[in-house]
């Protein structure tokens, strides 16, 4: 072979590898940062690391500085699940990180029902419970909730609301959040601002950055 042709080669193959190359997520240094986000998370973080799986990396790139990849961890410690999942955002060229709908939940059997939670540091978002085990449940159908109805409904679930009651949740998020109990009345529609708008609202901004859970 000859030095010209050798040469050609081997430009090929940089432009190929180069133009095909994509960011490399470091799910460890993600499970540490989400441990100082979330403090439960630090109860189990050495193990959820050690459970990394990277073939379970769902990632995608939009464009040549956004992209994004789902991450799903999940190990059992005694009679519990924990589980944690992400979206991670990321901003190549500044290197910038955003968690999205970070979630967090444990689920275990007791009295012969399953429980499910989901927590974030001192706050329980949802607790269910179902009489079969939740792989053989009706998603959302079969559940029994002690709390945080509205708060699965309006971000766990996707089936249940329309955009008007979403802002209207939005809206009185604290209050909706700590509703006791398996009854969830249909609440109100506000319609008078566009998708667009509410998502670009400070509030919604401001709102979404202190609590890292919300869609």
């Amino acid at each position: 072979m000859n030095m010209k042709r050798l040469k050609s080669i081997t430009i090929i193959f940089l432009i190929s590898n180069l133009s095909g190359c994509s960011y490399n997520p470091d799910v460890k240094e993600d499970v540490e940062t989400i441990a100082n986000i979330n403090s439960n998370v630090q109860n189990i973080e050495d193990i959820l690391i050690d459970s990394l799986d990277r073939g379970n990396i769902y990632y995608e790139n939009y464009t040549e500085d956004f992209s994004s990849y789902n991450y799903n961890l999940s190990v059992k410690v005694l009679d519990t699940i924990y589980a944690l999942a992400y979206t991670n955002t990321v901003f190549q060229n500044k290197s910038e990180h955003n968690y999205l709908g970070l979630l967090f939940s444990k689920s275990y059997s007791e009295n012969n029902k399953y429980h499910v939670l989901e927590i974030f540091n001192d706050d329980t978002l949802y607790h269910f419970t179902s009489l079969n085990p939740i792989e053989n449940s009706r998603f959302f159908k079969d559940y029994t909730f002690k709390k945080g109805k509205y708060f699965f409904m309006f971000q766990r679930s996707r089936e249940y609301e329309t955009f008007g009651q979403e802002v209207y949740f939005y809206n009185h998020y604290d209050s909706l959040v700590n509703v006791s109990g398996n009854v969830a009345p249909s609440l109100p529609s506000i319609d008078s601002i566009s998708m667009e708008e509410f998502y670009e609202s400070k509030f919604y901004k401001n709102l979404r950055k202190s609590k890292p859970y919300l869609k």
